[in-house]
């Protein structure tokens, strides 16, 4: 499993996990920052963000495969076919809507 650091502007929030499978990757995280507002964004209390609240999250941050272009966008992006990792690796998970993001320059 790769970790990567979590971040609301500059500060640390904790830590998106990914695991890499053949069919299909799984996404978590682990908040070092429990009360954070990622967490209740999420429904999560607990600090610990399961599989099924991150895919929402994750689906809610990049391009969606049936957006029209989106050969031309993956072609942008280098990216030969449609890999959440990959556009999210690309985008490092922002969105215009919080600071939150994805530090994938190493793996903890």
């Amino acid at each position: 499993m790769l970790k990567y650091t979590l971040y609301d502007g500059e500060d640390v929030i904790g830590f998106f996990c990914v695991e890499e499978r053949l069919d299909k990757d799984i996404f978590t995280a682990t908040l070092i920052k429990p009360n954070h507002e990622f967490a209740y964004i999420l429904g999560e209390s607990s600090g610990e963000i399961d599989e099924c609240c991150m895919s929402d999250w994750i689906y809610e941050r990049i391009v969606p495969p049936t957006r029209q272009n989106i050969d031309q966008l993956l072609v942008k992006m280098g990216l030969q076919d449609y890999d959440q990792l990959d556009i999210l690796k690309f985008t490092k998970g922002r969105s215009a809507h919080d600071d939150i993001w994805i530090d994938f320059s190493k793996s903890i």
